[in-house]
């Protein structure tokens, strides 16, 4: 059994699939929650989070949170047995964020910690 780590306040297991990303925008939570609407996002309260409000995109396998970290960066997190499940996911939430001009990025990960996608809008690739 592999040992779970801590990300975004969220403790992840090293055996499941992993997102990370960030989110760069002038808006704050409200407004990312009426964007993400479809996909059923809401503001939630957590002393956890470092403003006490963090926004969450919850489906029957996967939990994605959007922690805001300074006036103008997010945090994502999310994990999934399912590798696909994740990966439609993310790139439905993309595809949201892309559609308002949102800058951001997410990385999916396998359980071995193996990036499998990459996806973006006005942000570079790391060089590999």
């Amino acid at each position: 059994m592999l040992p779970d780590v801590p990300y975004n306040n969220v403790l992840l297991s090293m055996e499941e699939h992993a997102l990370y990303g960030q989110v760069y925008t002038d808006n704050g939570l409200d407004w990312l929650s009426s964007l993400l609407k479809s996909e059923s996002a809401q503001v939630r309260e957590s002393a956890n989070y470092t403003t006490g409000r963090y926004l969450l995109i919850s489906t029957a396998t996967i939990d994605m949170t959007f922690e805001q970290i300074a006036n103008t960066e997010f945090l994502i997190a999310a994990q999934a047995v399912s590798a696909s499940l994740l990966l439609q996911l993310a790139h439905r939430v993309s595809a949201i964020l892309a559609t308002h001009q949102v800058q951001h990025r997410m990385e999916l990960y396998t359980v071995e910690q193996v990036e499998y996608a990459y996806l973006h809008y006005h942000w570079p690739q790391p060089a590999t």
